[in-house]
């Protein structure tokens, strides 16, 4: 079949996000931009990144080379989002497609008033009600005649249905990963690579180093957008006298501190699919991790990592036996790694996002 002359350009589509920060999300995203980049003339399709938000969210992240970036550096504030939404409507001129990471960019994405088709994606499996469920109708107002997609078959049989959609109409695009080659050097200790906010749960790993100065002494290290303020090292020090927990705050290059542990602590409340799970087997790391929604989907507790009620005492145990236990950690490390390699690869998940973009546009494939 001839394609015709609309076929020939590659189809645009600009990514829009707050910031481009060391969490998971920001991560992947910018994986999958550079995956899309070689990927994309086969696709049929190109994809930039636009972020709104000016310090104190930082952009820390490396972008990819070739793919164009719209920094608006807005205000993290109300009349910023306003701001930024002016900012943006202009440059959605170019664009076929729009995709709103997170619920925050969906916000300012409704500002914009884009006339293109708006994706907006979901990477959790709880989203907050508000006061007498105001939010969950706000959010079901500004979804409202999007392409919602998920990062996880738990977040869309978890929301889905609550935020007005049908499960069965819904996309799931799992995050994908390249095997990774290193750098390496002698491991030691537990790191946290996530944000300090209260459902990451950083204070279990305090408590648990502070039940057991084993753990401690063999150090805890904290990477993530706020891990580094100054009330997180005097708790820090005040529960580890052995001076082995640290507060890292955000790095250029996560994958070299998971890479240097033996274990990766994700003591978090709810996920939709960890992307930091991802990475801890991609560097042979083994994972500890909550018995949290969109977890439990993710990790086989005694096959590829294992499972911990979030309590200070159980974390302590946990990562005490897994310390203590090389052989438990390489089996769990070779079954977590080959999971990876066979169930989450950076080829599909660019495919996937760039057949939503497809549908969404109403384009059929190259």
């Amino acid at each position: 079949m001839t394609a015709g002359p609309a076929a020939a350009r590659p189809l645009r589509v600009l990514r829009l996000m707050s910031h481009l920060g060391t969490g998971g999300t920001e991560k992947q995203c910018l994986e999958v931009l550079a995956h899309l980049r070689d990927m994309g003339p086969d696709l049929g399709v190109r994809v930039d990144l636009a972020t709104y938000c000016a310090p104190p969210f930082h952009h820390v992240l490396s972008m990819p080379e070739g793919v164009t970036w719209h920094r608006l550096d807005r205000p993290w504030t109300p009349r910023g989002a306003l701001a930024a939404a002016r900012a943006l409507r202009p440059l959605l001129a170019r664009y076929d497609v729009l995709h709103a990471l997170l619920w925050p960019s969906v916000w300012v994405a409704r500002l914009a008033r884009p006339r293109i088709p708006l994706v907006a994606s979901v990477h959790n499996t709880v989203q907050p009600s508000g006061p007498l469920g105001l939010k969950r109708l706000a959010d079901r107002a500004s979804l409202r005649g999007t392409t919602l997609v998920f990062n996880s078959e738990a977040g869309r049989a978890a929301l889905a249905a609550d935020l007005g959609f049908d499960p069965a109409a819904v996309a799931v695009v799992p995050n994908g990963k390249i095997p990774y080659a290193g750098p390496w050097s002698e491991r030691s200790g537990v790191v946290c690579v996530a944000r300090r906010s209260p459902q990451k749960r950083h204070d279990l790993l305090l408590q648990a180093a502070a039940l057991d100065p084993a753990v401690a002494r063999e150090g805890v290290a904290f990477v993530g957008q706020g891990t580094d303020a100054p009330d997180f090292a005097a708790r820090a020090e005040s529960v580890a006298t052995a001076g082995g927990v640290r507060g890292l705050g955000e790095v250029t290059d996560p994958m070299a501190h998971i890479a240097a542990a033996h274990v990766l602590a994700l003591p978090t409340d709810h996920e939709g699919l960890p992307n930091v799970i991802l990475e801890a087997w991609n560097a042979r790391t083994v994972v500890v991790a909550s018995r949290a929604p969109g977890v439990v989907e993710l990790v086989r507790h005694g096959e590829d990592g294992l499972l911990v009620e979030n309590t200070p005492v159980a974390w302590a145990r946990a990562l005490r036996r897994l310390l203590s236990d090389a052989a438990l950690r390489e089996r769990l490390v070779a079954a977590g790694r080959a999971r990876l390699e066979r169930e989450f690869s950076l080829d599909a998940a660019a495919r996937g996002w760039a057949r939503v973009y497809r549908d969404a546009a109403g384009r059929s494939p190259t």
